[in-house]
């Protein structure tokens, strides 16, 4: 049996990427050696899926206009409209 495995990254957590947190990039950097640079040489070396929800969210967030907690419940989850906004990040990463 070979199971389809897919790592990734946590989404909303504590951090608004417009408020520019020290080293939060976008874009996973390969070579870093923050949590999500090794969380995708991980992915990587075990030849299993990665999708970066929080580089994905950041950009959202930073690109939409709303304040980041229009789409939050509380300092580590997303309300109805985060929670939209995951999807479609899903959506889009399994769309052939």
């Amino acid at each position: 049996m070979n199971p389809e495995i897919l790592v990734m990254t946590g989404a909303v957590g504590s951090i608004d990427p417009r408020r520019n947190p020290p080293g939060w990039k976008p874009v996973v950097t390969p070579d870093g050696v923050d949590y999500r640079s090794c969380l995708r040489r991980v992915a990587q070396e075990e030849r299993v899926e990665f999708l970066d929800m929080e580089g994905a969210w950041g950009e959202y967030i930073n690109g939409c206009g709303k304040p980041w907690e229009f789409f939050t419940r509380d300092t580590l989850h997303a309300n109805e409209r985060g929670r939209q906004v995951l999807a479609l990040i899903m959506e889009r990463y399994f769309a052939p």
